[in-house]
């Protein structure tokens, strides 16, 4: 399941019994998870990808060069680590990997519905949008449907207010736009754009 993928990467330590051994002993995990895939919208976590940095491969990798060059690229990668490097995300750079992360994430069928009906509006309520965009009978309103919403919503930038306020001659929690913030560059686009900038320095 999703909650067992995301405790099992968020674990900075491993439980093993070694050969022979006679009780479990916790081990740093001293690796690095990596996976591949080949669908277009792979990130399914409703409560968000964080723990995901996905990096697009444009082009074939040349695993022969990759043998080549694997131990250099540890030997550079701890070198800058022990001289201080940062080797985290700032949170400018957080801010751009969440924006390139969308594009990866599974679209539930609700949002097209969802999108037609607030084009050029500003705030919209969740019982509005299951029952005039959804079409969705009061009685079947469930607390799952709602969430479903409420998901879609932040994965689309709105936040709902925390107090009930006056709408359509009642008073109710809404959605409301996001202010737009200005666009951030890719931190993997940093990277490729910095190693390309050496390997021309190199020649």
């Amino acid at each position: 399941s999703i909650s067992q993928v995301k405790a099992f990467l968020s674990c900075s330590t491993d439980k093993i019994r070694p050969p022979y051994g006679l009780s479990q002993q916790s081990l740093h995990r001293p690796s690095v998870i990596v996976g591949s895939t080949n669908e277009d919208h792979f990130l399914a976590d409703p409560t968000g990808n964080r723990r995901y940095w996905v990096v697009p491969m444009n082009r074939q990798l040349d695993r022969n060069k990759l043998r080549e060059e694997r131990d250099r690229i540890w030997a550079a990668a701890v070198a800058l680590y022990l001289e201080g490097e940062q080797w985290w995300l700032t949170e400018k750079e957080g801010r751009a990997a969440d924006r390139d992360r969308k594009q990866y994430e599974e679209v539930h069928p609700w949002t097209y519905s969802i999108e037609d009906y607030i084009f050029n509006r500003e705030e919209v309520s969740t019982k509005e949008i299951l029952c005039n965009a959804l079409d969705i009978p009061p009685q079947k309103h469930t607390c799952p449907a709602q969430k479903r919403v409420s998901t879609i919503f932040k994965k689309m930038g709105w936040e709902q207010t925390k107090n009930p306020v006056a709408y359509q001659n009642r008073r109710t929690r809404v959605w409301r736009k996001k202010k737009i913030k200005n666009s951030l560059e890719s931190p993997v686009s940093v990277c490729q754009n910095a190693v390309s900038t050496d390997a021309k320095e190199k020649r």
